[in-house]
């Protein structure tokens, strides 16, 4: 987390929400490209 001397960086929760939606882009897609080799293994 980045801290300035003051307290919390300001754009700290935008970028931890950011964080935390990117990660679950990324399940998502990865569930998908799964899902998408198992229909073409089939």
């Amino acid at each position: 987390m980045i801290e300035t001397r003051r307290g919390p960086h300001p754009d700290e929760p935008r970028t931890l929400t950011a964080k935390l939606r990117r990660t679950a882009y990324y399940d998502a897609c990865r569930a998908y490209a799964m899902k998408n080799r198992r229909a073409i293994a089939i």
